[in-house]
């Protein structure tokens, strides 16, 4: 249990650092998973951490990893893979307008401009986990991922 209580307060702790972070660059929350916010709603399959945009109306999604299986499971990689690509900034607007994606059909970006950036934030251990997990689902090159160590 005091491992799970000091997995829990780490969880927060980094969720509030990437709040802070994406704020200093000019990204405006709209949600997140944290007192004082209204909680995120679903995007296509998945709840992010955070959801946010840029002053001109640029969508922007972050998610809270603590290594291991939360990033190299099944459900981890699918879940990374489905927000960094399958994402559009028009659909990720209209899921905000509507709260759900329930009945929207998540299709591949077809190009980097249209991609909704996701932010991942790790632990600075989870560095080589993430990096190795990326290049096997083939995203190391993946233009909209931003990855945030704490």
């Amino acid at each position: 249990m005091v491992a799970q209580d000091a997995t829990d307060l780490k969880r927060r702790s980094m969720l509030k650092s990437l709040i802070h972070e994406m704020a200093r660059e000019g990204i405006i929350v709209t949600h997140a998973a944290m007192q004082g916010y209204e909680p995120p709603h679903a995007v296509g399959r998945y709840r992010p951490d955070v959801i946010g945009e840029y002053p001109d109306g640029r969508r922007v999604i972050g998610i809270v990893r603590m290594g291991g299986e939360d990033i190299d499971s099944a459900a981890g990689r699918q879940q990374i893979k489905d927000l960094a690509t399958r994402i559009t900034q028009t659909h990720i607007r209209d899921t905000h307008a509507r709260h759900t994606l329930r009945n929207l059909k998540a299709r591949t970006v077809r190009s980097q401009k249209d991609s909704v950036p996701l932010y991942i934030a790790i632990p600075a251990k989870a560095r080589h986990n993430l990096a190795d997990t990326l290049k096997e689902i083939g995203l190391e090159d993946q233009r909209n991922i931003r990855v945030r160590t704490y």
